[in-house]
């Protein structure tokens, strides 16, 4: 096995300079320490980025929604997916970014066809400033108005005493869209708690456990938020396939990447999908080395990190859930809004006895 790479550290700032396609969109490759590298590889690289982009409206649809939410202020809005990577793909590439000057608009603003889903339950919190730490909200903490929340169809601002209302399904989610300036709760190995998971019955039984039964909705889901600075001009940490098979690969990790990171100046860090091969019991011991860095720990999905039993779309995802939260969310840095999408197909034949497969777009 080839010895593991020091991870790529990516300087952001309103002035980023990066290669653009025909379509606007823009491609950071995942090692920037030679800037001769910045480019594609191979025709077949820019033919494929171009038909990823070709075939999301989705993102365009989700972007749209976001700068009618009040983000229009935001200099850029970055898109994090994982990109296969089979022959088509250079395996470096892995952000795509799609950048909008503060006056701009969308080019695209289909709006796509919504999903009928059933109407359930209603969440309602508040957010607000968690001032004795303790995440609950006591007498004489600060709610905090003009906050987003999502249930990951439908974005709402928080009222001025916080709350917030949002309707649910039994297999549904509730998160809190990160502000500028303050951070969400971390768990023990720096992952950011920004979300709610509700699901009464459990994930269904699969090779890998997924969320436990979380029973009845809440009363109330409250989003404790915690002040910090955060400069228009900052460092983030990019890993890119990180993907070990066992332990042993959990450890070349520890001593050849996490080692020389630990205690970086850097904001945050984003695994960019393919966050383990396969084996999703990997996935808590790596938490647990990259949490060693000391700084808060994004993930994005990768085709490496579904339940391969799963029997539909809704399913392949039980486990990175369990872990991570939804794989679809944004959150905002300084002027940078950050936009995290799970491009990962689940298509099932029709005999009922066979295997579904994964393909690349953004389904329902």
């Amino acid at each position: 096995m080839a010895k593991a790479k020091t991870s790529p550290v990516i300087k952001v700032s309103s002035a980023i300079r990066l290669q653009s396609n025909a379509h606007g969109t823009m491609v950071i490759p995942g090692n920037l320490s030679d800037s001769n590298d910045c480019r594609p590889r191979s025709t077949e690289f820019v033919a494929a980025v171009d038909k990823l982009v070709t075939n999301t409206e989705r993102i365009m649809s989700v972007l749209s929604l976001l700068r009618s939410n009040s983000i229009s202020h935001y200099t850029m809005v970055l898109v994090l997916v994982c990109v296969f990577t089979s022959y088509w793909f250079h395996a470096n590439c892995q952000v795509a970014v799609a950048a909008f000057p503060q006056t701009a608009t969308p080019r695209v603003t289909i709006q796509p066809e919504k999903e009928q889903v059933p109407v359930g339950p209603t969440a309602r919190g508040r957010v607000f400033v968690d001032t004795n730490n303790d995440g609950l909200f006591s007498t004489g903490e600060q709610p905090l108005k003009g906050i987003r929340v999502s249930n990951g169809l439908d974005i709402v601002s928080t009222d001025g005493d916080g709350n917030y209302s949002l309707s649910m399904t039994d297999d549904g989610v509730v998160f809190v869209i990160k502000p500028a300036g303050f951070r969400t709760r971390l768990s023990t190995d720096n992952l950011p708690r920004f979300y709610y998971l509700h699901k009464p019955n459990g994930s269904p039984k699969l090779q890998f456990a997924g969320v436990e039964p979380t029973g009845p909705l809440p009363k109330a889901i409250d989003f404790p938020l915690y002040p910090q600075v955060e400069p228009t001009e900052f460092r983030m940490v990019l890993f890119g396939d990180p993907q070990p098979r066992d332990l042993a690969e959990v450890d070349f990790i520890a001593h050849d990447v996490v080692n020389d990171v630990i205690g970086i100046d850097a904001a945050f860090g984003v695994s960019l999908g393919d966050i383990v091969f396969d084996d999703l019991n990997m996935f808590e011991p790596l938490n647990q080395t990259i949490g060693l860095i000391g700084i808060p720990w994004y993930n994005v999905i990768g085709n490496h990190d579904i339940n391969y039993d799963g029997k539909s779309r809704s399913e392949i995802n039980e486990t990175y859930e369990r872990h991570y939260g939804p794989s679809y969310y944004s959150f905002d840095y300084g002027p940078a809004h950050f936009v995290v999408m799970d491009n990962i197909d689940w298509v099932m034949p029709s005999d009922p006895a066979g295997k579904g497969t994964y393909q690349g777009g953004f389904g329902q």
